[in-house]
């Protein structure tokens, strides 16, 4: 089965363990023997990501189901031509939790052309996507609860806002958000067709077994699974001229929160910061073990103009680039690879900027430099 990939995809990247297992060693006797000694058999090492889910893009969504959504073809495998600037943080977090992600897109030159936000990109893409996280109930509920939200349920009922049309559902242990998305309100997927399309995703992983037990990297167990034991309240009161800094869930209302699941499952952490004047500021996510797929993601990175690759004391060179949308100069966002794990800031906002003697682009380096000196 071919496995595709998600919604802005990095192809399976691989982490290779280098440690060797010796067989077992046992009493030895004075009793010669003339057939040759036995090599010892070497386990093999474990790698990540891990697919963890029994099933393929194609087995759960059929091409044609894809093309009658929007009624026109749309290529598997396809990726938003955009993506460079949104990053592949959170579709990486998917694959290292055991998930399966799969997407589908075109340009349609029949779709009207409506701003992006400033993402970039042809206007007219049409693209639809699937994640799935396994055994995520439990993580579902705690960032239901952190957010007096909801949890989601089985029902594959969708809804439509701003050109996107989702289905997101909790089916068992697994965690699903179903995507139609065109960037135009105007031209929205027939309601029978996307209805058509949630309803399928929903019968397959309705029917998959229980998934595979999850191994984490070993990076891993160089985490705290507090957020203030990642950095400490002094070094964000210092790096970013914080008063009296606090820790807080990082999840935010948004129409899934399956990217915060994937991350917690695969053993990452997501973390909001803020001061006592200036409100949330930003977060820290990290995702052990996924170096090599940051790599991947700099490589890409260094496709949008919105990007700087940026020197951190202490680590080697290409280990962190920033992005700043132009429209939004309070913010920057850094990703690094400390260590072997990726990890994501932000910080901005114009009530923690305050006076403008550090922009976003300084403080976040600054907090980036403490954490790679710890």
């Amino acid at each position: 089965m071919t496995r595709l990939g998600g919604a802005a995809a990095i192809a399976a990247t691989i982490l290779l363990l280098t440690a060797c297992a010796t067989g077992p060693t046992g009493n030895t006797t004075s009793v010669a023997s003339t057939s040759p000694s036995a090599s010892p058999t070497a386990t093999p090492a474990p790698s990540w990501p891990q697919a963890l889910i029994d099933t393929s893009c194609e087995e759960l969504v059929p091409q044609a189901v894809v093309d009658a959504t929007f009624g026109v073809p749309l290529a598997a495998g396809a990726t938003d031509p955009a993506r460079a600037l949104f990053g592949t943080f959170y579709q990486t977090a998917s694959e290292y939790a055991g998930g399966l992600s799969c997407e589908w897109g075109a340009i349609d030159p029949a779709a009207p052309t409506e701003d992006r936000n400033g993402s970039g990109g042809p206007d007219n893409w049409l693209a639809v996507a699937v994640d799935i996280v396994p055994r995520a109930a439990g993580v579902a509920e705690r960032i239901a609860s952190d957010l007096n939200g909801s949890v989601p349920t089985a029902d594959p009922t969708g809804a439509c806002d701003f050109g996107l049309c989702t289905a997101d559902m909790l089916i068992g242990e697994y965690w699903v958000n179903v995507v139609a998305v065109s960037y135009a309100d105007s031209y929205l997927p027939p309601t029978a067709a996307q209805q058509a399309l949630f309803d399928q995703v929903a019968a397959v992983v309705g029917g998959l077994g229980e998934s595979a037990e999850p191994m984490l990297p070993p990076e891993s167990a160089a985490w705290a699974s507090e957020c203030a034991q990642i950095v400490s309240t002094e070094t964000l009161e210092s790096a970013l001229d914080l008063t009296s800094p606090t820790w807080e869930p990082s999840f935010s209302y948004r129409s899934s929160n399956l990217a915060y699941g994937a991350v917690l499952v695969a053993g990452g952490q997501t973390c909001g910061f803020g001061g006592a004047e200036s409100g949330r500021t930003g977060s820290i996510n990290t995702l052990p073990g996924a170096g090599p797929a940051f790599a991947e993601s700099l490589a890409l990175a260094r496709t949008a103009p919105e990007v700087s690759v940026v020197e951190i004391d202490g680590l080697p060179v290409d280990s962190a680039f920033v992005r700043v949308n132009p429209l939004v100069t309070d913010r920057a966002e850094l990703e690094l690879n400390l260590r072997g794990t990726w990890v994501t800031i932000t910080v901005g906002g114009a009530s923690m900027l305050g006076d403008g003697s550090l922009t976003a682009t300084e403080r976040v380096i600054a907090l980036a430099t403490a954490m790679a000196a710890a």
